[in-house]
């Protein structure tokens, strides 16, 4: 082998005009204030292979990283106020307002609102609520989600394998887990009780000493108070069972196939908080009191109402509301609006003309002035004052009192709710041949309970439907037979614990018919 050695010289001079060629390239020399920065040796230079420069390419887009879980608010009812984030203050909800881990959700009197989990989960909050989201695990695989209740009730589905993840609703008396499955959680913070119910798959209380309860669907499981054990598992009761009816409609089939069992006993009735001077919204029973006429009347009104003569479950149940901002209370039946003029003291007055006939039977133009005062006496009793002022005539005073029978959510509707209970059914189909009398639902007892969305929920076994209320109250419901009859009903609340349905079958042009039903309350309400 030969080895040529280049001659110094040479190597010298390639390389200085190497120099000077780059010099000459590389543009103005830095400042000297800046000092230079050397770059890295990454390895040999490319070599050009044309004088044309390549085209440059743009880097790889990156990889957009997963968002992860998130929870958003949805189907917002009412009074619900959110806080996005932990250590953020409470506004008012919106639908999409995220809820990150720290944040949570609080609801007034008669609101409800949906959290809905990315992951297909989700978590519905019944009125008078607060929660708090206290932790979300970013990662859909194994996730983590840990609820803090801190007053009221929650029901919850989970549609997301959990793998080695939880999802968890803490109360500061216990802790109650969920998999795969659905189930609400109730806290009391004045009696300390905590009620877990399970719908499907499988649940778990576990109370502040260790001690856990399993359940399967329809059954529950309470503890009674701070520093008690869970019950050991027992069916679950009506109230529970009509919760779910009403409230989270994602278990209308599972509802159908559970009846419930014994109420339990223990249990303390939350205490509705009223601020003084305000009522309970609700049925209230009626009683006249009594009658006094001042002057000679043409047209003076004389006191009535109240059912006088009948027993206390026969007279008509008036339904009351409470304008949440203590401004006003409504009268349902006679449909009044009452402005508050001082504490726990509510009034109307109209003026119009009537005509009537004198004492020579002529007739006469008589201006009447009508002023009815409310006096609140306590959250649950009322006394109703009215005057009667005849224009150059007389007048009239009459008294009534107004003693609340059942506290009901009436802000949810346009009208009035039925009791929740059992009641016994029954169809008038005389007038109806066979084939359309078989369109005509066959229960002869159902059970009823108003539903978060103002509607109203029929389920018992077997069977759930529910209604819709117009603008007037007004439940309405269709359905077709399966011989292709269509049955309609209309069902509008007078007295919630009498209802009495209309109804139609239709099938082609011609065939027809209607009827009335009978819907009586079988149970009395709770407390």
């Amino acid at each position: 082998m030969t080895i040529h050695k280049s001659a110094p010289s040479t190597w010298l001079t390639v390389f200085l005009a190497s120099a000077l060629a780059l010099a000459a390239c590389s543009g103005p020399a830095a400042d000297p204030a800046e000092p230079a920065t050397a770059a890295p040796v990454t390895g040999a230079a490319p070599i050009a292979t044309s004088a044309v420069a390549p085209a440059a390419t743009s880097a790889p887009a990156a990889t957009p990283t997963p968002a992860g879980r998130s929870a958003l608010l949805s189907e917002l009812r009412r009074q619900v106020e959110a806080q996005p984030q932990d250590q953020a203050g409470w506004i008012a909800a919106s639908e999409g307002t995220q809820i990150r881990a720290g944040g949570g959700a609080r609801t007034g009197r008669a609101s409800f609102v949906r959290l809905d989990i990315s992951d297909g989960s989700r978590v519905r909050l019944a009125g008078d609520s607060v929660f708090r989201l206290a932790e979300l695990s970013p990662s859909a695989d194994d996730p983590v989600t840990r609820l803090k209740l801190e007053a009221g009730k929650v029901w919850i589905m989970v549609t997301k394998l959990l793998g080695v993840g939880s999802f968890e609703v803490e109360t500061p008396n216990g802790v109650a887990t969920v998999r795969g499955s659905m189930m609400s959680t109730q806290y009391d913070p004045a009696s300390g009780q905590v009620v877990v119910a399970c719908l499907e798959g499988a649940c778990r209380l576990t109370g502040a000493g260790g001690q856990s309860t399993d359940l399967v669907p329809g059954q529950q499981t309470e503890i009674l108070g701070a520093g008690q054990d869970p019950t050991p598992a027992h069916p679950m009761d009506a109230e529970q069972l009509a919760d779910w009816a009403g409230y989270f409609p994602e278990g209308a089939e599972l509802v159908k196939g559970i009846e419930p069992g014994p109420a339990v006993t223990g249990l303390v009735t939350p205490t509705l908080t009223t601020p003084a001077g305000q009522v309970i919204s609700g049925y209230w029973l009626d009683t006249y009191g009594g009658t006094s006429v001042e002057g000679d009347c043409i047209q003076g009104a004389v006191g009535g109402g109240g059912g006088e003569g009948l027993g206390p479950d026969e007279r008509p149940l008036t339904p009351v509301r409470q304008v949440e901002d203590g401004s006003a209370i409504l009268i349902y039946n006679p449909g009044q609006s009452f402005a508050q003029t001082g504490v726990g003291v509510y009034a109307r007055e109209d003026t119009y003309e009537t005509t009537s006939f004198d004492r020579q039977f002529q007739p006469i133009t008589v201006t009447l002035t009508f002023r009815d005062e409310l006096r609140v006496l306590a959250p649950d009793r009322i006394e109703w004052l009215t005057t009667n002022i005849e224009k150059g005539g007389c007048t009239t005073r009459y008294s009534r009192t107004l003693d609340l029978v059942r506290a009901e959510p009436l802000v949810l509707l346009p009208g009035r709710p039925p009791f929740r209970g059992e009641y016994a059914v029954t169809w008038r189909t005389d007038a109806c041949p066979a084939e359309l009398a078989e369109a005509v639902p066959a229960f002869t007892q159902i059970r009823l309970t108003p539903a978060y969305d103002g509607g109203l929920v029929l389920y018992g076994p077997g069977f759930y439907q529910h209604l819709e209320a117009d603008e007037q109250g007004t439940y309405a419901w269709e359905q077709e037979a399966e011989n292709g009859a269509r049955f309609r009903l209309s069902l509008r609340v007078d007295d919630p614990r009498r209802l009495y349905p209309t109804w139609n079958v239709f099938k082609g042009p011609g065939e027809s018919c209607s009827g009335t039903g009978e819907m009586i309350l079988r149970k009395s309400p709770a407390p």
